[in-house]
């Protein structure tokens, strides 16, 4: 499933079950950083796992869920910490991909079997990023990415696009004519 879109045609290469094995070896791994504190970035980061699944799961899109599923993994490994709850829950969103390893782990810690467990639910307020990187264009042409939060200002996304070396040149030709700035979006600079 994690090779490439349901409807494209897959060349099976055995070599590509290495990544997936180091997946689920992670997954594994993640018993022994069961902790009692919650961690806010890994709750807010598995309640946009699960919106996403949710959708990708409707839509079979399957390659993205797992793609996500890793990123989740890389996202708590590097916060180093879990708590059993959480962890349940995203076996209970590996059980469609790796049923017999999600129900072995969720017995280990006494969460009874993913099998019988309804899909998880998510908080649309956590889904939701705070941060967001978005598109600067400048005279029409894709010049450089800038991450912002949501809710900034379009002065403050300039002052940043201006730190930025590759826009910096770009807008050292000439003077600023007009922004437009779409919030988490896209600005877009015309220089002249």
């Amino acid at each position: 499933m994690f090779a490439g879109p349901l409807e494209d045609d897959v060349i099976w290469n055995e070599d590509n079950i290495v990544g997936v094995y180091r997946f689920l070896e992670k997954v594994y791994g993640l018993v022994d950083i069961i902790s009692e504190n919650k961690n806010d970035v890994v709750e807010k980061e598995l309640h946009k796992l699960i919106k996403q699944m949710t959708v990708q799961l409707e839509e079979l899109k399957y390659n993205t869920a797992v793609s996500d599923m890793m990123k989740f993994i890389n996202a708590v490994t590097k916060e180093k910490t879990i708590t059993k709850d959480q962890y349940a829950t995203f076996l209970k969103l590996l059980s469609p991909y790796a049923p017999h390893i999600a129900d072995e782990l969720s017995e280990t810690i006494d969460a009874g079997m993913t099998i019988d467990a309804s899909w998880p639910t998510f908080d649309e307020a956590l889904a939701k990023d705070d941060v967001v990187t978005i598109g600067v264009q400048i005279n029409g042409k894709r010049r450089a990415d800038v991450e912002v939060g949501i809710s900034e200002s379009e002065e403050s996304v300039m002052t940043k696009v201006k730190e930025i070396k590759e826009a910096a040149k770009w807008l050292a030709e000439g003077e600023i004519k007009k922004v437009i700035y779409v919030p988490s979006k896209i600005l877009n600079i015309i220089v002249g």
